[in-house]
């Protein structure tokens, strides 16, 4: 199907690609609203960039590369506040970390073929979960890739060490245990497979063989870098030393969180049905994928010639999948380096049974179901991530604000165009167990919000409220029977109905009257203050 005779059309052929992915995942980059993970990792990049210093909470947040890694992007845009924040930039690093994947598979393409590059970068490019992902101000998309990075050095220092190799290696390895704890359970999954592996005697063999070249030099660069890594990022580049001592005792809050709580607990085949079953309505969703994964699987374990390496990567990313599964406490973005391998092995299934075709009409139609499959995957990818990418039905979206979330940005942003004080202005947002996100972000130009949990009786009644429609009746109370007759301010509803911010969290907006009343009087403004 594709001719890749040599490196030429390959690199070609893979430029193409790398330019249909960047388009795929920066169109449209701003345009879902801010989920609450996205809007908390702002505000700690900002406090980052306006402090100078990351410190990491052991029980909530992850480690701090995500933040570091951002901050030459602010950087150059000359970012220096929380409100010169948007979510364009944001979004822009996980995004080139995605695109750093292509360059993972372009490094081991000497341990694959040119076809095999090809296809996997092809099902790399579709895959909705990594478009949606990298379109996603999280820690995942670093994680994938520090993890395969990890795998690669690791290869390549026992294939040839030297201290470049040791160095990268040592690096990697502190990045990838400074993204995100989950690191953990990754690492299970690699000490498995390698174990497995290791009941074949040619891998023994060779690992015994590498490891007796590997100089103890090498390994104390290794080491040493390691370190360097884990206490530069972990204590804000020695400004804050309690968080290499946080870092050690993340393990413990980590496994008990995954154990105790009670929030995202699925079934062991959820994974399966994000992937496979979107929507619900038995719809194939990467099926394909999968399919092509397995077949590559059994043709890879049938070659007798096979690479160690690519068989390390298929057993990792199987035992990777299995142990995320049956971890009762799931997100689906955590299935992704367990995806990316599957990725990597579809794509030697579609080249192996391509080849394997002898007969020219067969060949074709296998070829013209691909290409329907393909254009499947490229559909449903355009529908995640462009047309309900904040649908609760969206098995990405877990949890997504809703479109909804953006009438009170532009209402409020409206409101301080077109008062005295603009942005000075007193105002409460309650919602039981701070459960308000990511309203913080929305309304981050507001220099005077109480946010509280439940109503306050006994403070003073704000110039506008935010309150969660389970504690409206209390928020009533507070405004018409606590205060005594005289002093009551008229409140009105800001909003005609009750706002959707994401699914199970509904709010209404009040505004008091006289304030309102003196907005009317001034000149209409657009959001910049402009009169219109």
């Amino acid at each position: 199907m594709l001719s890749l005779k040599n490196n030429k059309s390959t690199y070609i052929f893979f430029a193409l690609i790398l330019v249909m992915a960047f388009v795929l995942r920066i169109v449209g980059l701003s345009q879902r609203p801010m989920h609450g993970d996205e809007a908390i990792n702002a505000f700690k990049l900002a406090e980052l960039i306006e402090t100078g210093i990351f410190k990491y909470d052991p029980q909530e947040y992850h480690g701090p590369v995500l933040y570091f890694f951002s901050l030459p992007l602010t950087y150059i845009l000359q970012i220096k506040t929380l409100q010169n924040l948007n979510e364009f930039v944001l979004r822009l690093l996980p995004l080139l970390f995605g695109m750093g994947l292509f360059g993972i598979l372009f490094f081991i393409r000497k341990s694959i073929s040119n076809k095999w590059l090809i296809y996997s970068s092809i099902f790399l490019v579709l895959s909705p979960a990594f478009v949606f992902y990298s379109r996603y101000f999280i820690h995942e998309m670093l994680f994938v890739f520090f993890t395969y990075a990890v795998i690669i050095t690791v290869y390549n220092l026992l294939k040839k060490p030297t201290y470049f190799s040791s160095s990268l290696f040592g690096v990697s390895l502190g990045l990838w245990m400074a993204t995100k704890e989950t690191w953990i359970i990754v690492f299970a999954a690699m000490l498995f497979s390698t174990a497995v592996l290791s009941l074949n005697k040619l891998f023994r063999h060779r690992i015994f063989e590498n490891l007796k070249k590997l100089k103890k030099e090498f390994c104390l660069v290794a080491i040493l870098l390691y370190v360097f890594t884990i206490t530069a990022t972990f204590s804000s580049f020695f400004q804050h030393m309690q968080g290499v001592k946080d870092f050690f005792t993340s393990f413990a809050f980590y496994f008990n969180k995954a154990s105790t709580t009670q929030q995202h607990i699925y079934p062991v085949y959820e994974y399966l049905s994000w992937l496979l079953n979107p929507f619900g309505k038995g719809l194939i969703g990467e099926s394909i994928i999968l399919v092509l994964a397995i077949a590559g699987g059994i043709l890879l374990f049938q070659d007798k010639t096979r690479s160690l390496f690519i068989s390390f990567i298929a057993l990792f990313s199987v035992s990777t999948f299995a142990f995320y599964s049956v971890i009762p406490y799931k997100t689906p973005w955590n299935i992704l380096t367990a995806w990316f391998g599957f990725i990597i092995m579809a794509g030697y299934g579609f080249t192996t049974i391509s080849e394997l075709i002898i007969d020219n009409k067969k060949r074709y139609f296998f070829y013209v179901l691909s290409l329907a499959f393909a254009l499947h995957l490229f559909y449903y990818s355009y529908l995640i991530n462009h047309l309900d990418f904040d649908s609760p039905n969206n098995p990405y979206t877990f949890s997504q604000p809703q479109l909804a979330v953006l009438e009170i940005e532009t209402q409020f942003e409206s409101m301080a165009a077109n008062l005295e004080n603009r942005y000075d202005h007193y105002i409460e947002v309650i919602s039981p167990a701070n459960d308000y996100w990511p309203l913080p972000w929305y309304l981050r130009n507001f220099k005077r919000i109480a946010w509280r949990d439940k109503v306050d009786f006994l403070s003073e009644s704000a110039d506008i409220a935010i309150i969660n429609i389970d504690l409206e009746s209390d928020y009533i109370k507070k405004l018409y029977e606590y205060p005594p007759p005289g002093k009551r301010d008229l409140f009105i509803p800001l909003f005609s109905n009750e706002i959707s911010i994401r699914p199970g969290l509904k709010m209404n907006a009040y505004i008091k009257k006289s304030l309102w009343d003196s907005m009317q009087q001034e000149p209409i403004r657009d959001i910049n203050g402009k009169i219109n």
